[in-house]
């Protein structure tokens, strides 16, 4: 009952009429003004800390009928995913890699679609992703150049949301592990999609950015494109 009541609430946050609308988050980019159609999303984020409690909370909202796709946004076990992906029930489970995670960790889990650099449609919204946190340190981890970060946007065009693990240049921290990508902030500039959601920084955090509303999210929460909320469940 408690879940029910969770993503219930979803449809009664109040929106923010600047950038979303009842009928859907618009995007306007010079003379044309389009609306993104409805997509609920269940988002994950830095999980690399949780505990067996909150992997069973998530895997119950999982269980629900009332989202469209899940999303990874790094930092998250292969094992973990490895459970969480059979409970969406078909649905589109999306993901990129954050700085703790190992290139190709998740590669032959089924079910899951790699969506750095490329561009998938849910219910007709495209969402993209770019994978890599800042890169602080040699290894084999989830972490990249400024230029190997362009050089993953540059195969994107046009998209409705993008997904990456790290925020635009000095958007919530200025140290190193967490100064954000300026490629990010050159791509939000030029394309102007209306959502940009991440992770990373272990806080929850929304604002508005030159069109953009950046949504940076901690643990797990439910975002709706139309009309817009964030729900959060841990």
């Amino acid at each position: 009952m408690w879940l029910k009541n969770i993503i219930l609430q979803v449809k009664n946050v109040v929106t923010d009429k600047k950038i979303g609308e009842k009928s859907g988050i618009v995007h306007k980019k010079g003379k044309e003004i389009r609306k993104i159609p409805d997509v609920t999303a269940v988002v994950l984020a830095d999980l690399h800390m949780c505990f067996y409690e909150d992997i069973r909370k998530i895997k119950e909202v999982l269980r629900s009928e009332h989202y469209d796709c899940v999303i990874f946004l790094g930092d998250i076990m292969a094992e973990d995913i490895r459970e969480f992906v059979p409970c969406a029930g078909g649905r589109p489970c999306l993901y990129i890699l954050g700085n703790h995670d190992e290139w190709g960790q998740n590669d032959g889990i089924p079910g899951l679609t790699y969506i750095d650099g490329k561009t998938v449609s849910v219910n007709g919204v495209r969402i993209s992703g770019v994978s890599g946190g800042s890169k602080y340190k040699e290894g084999p981890y989830g972490m990249r150049t400024e230029e190997e970060v362009r050089k993953a946007l540059s195969y994107i065009e046009d998209t409705d949301i993008l997904i990456s693990h790290e925020s635009p240049y000095h958007l919530l921290n200025r140290n190193r592990s967490h100064a954000g990508f300026q490629a990010i902030s050159d791509f939000l500039d030029e394309k102007k999609p209306p959502l940009h959601i991440f992770g990373h920084h272990h806080i929850d955090n929304e604002e508005i950015r030159n069109s953009t509303r950046e949504v940076c999210v901690y643990g797990c929460a439910v975002i709706t494109t139309a009309p817009y909320s964030v729900t959060k469940i841990l």
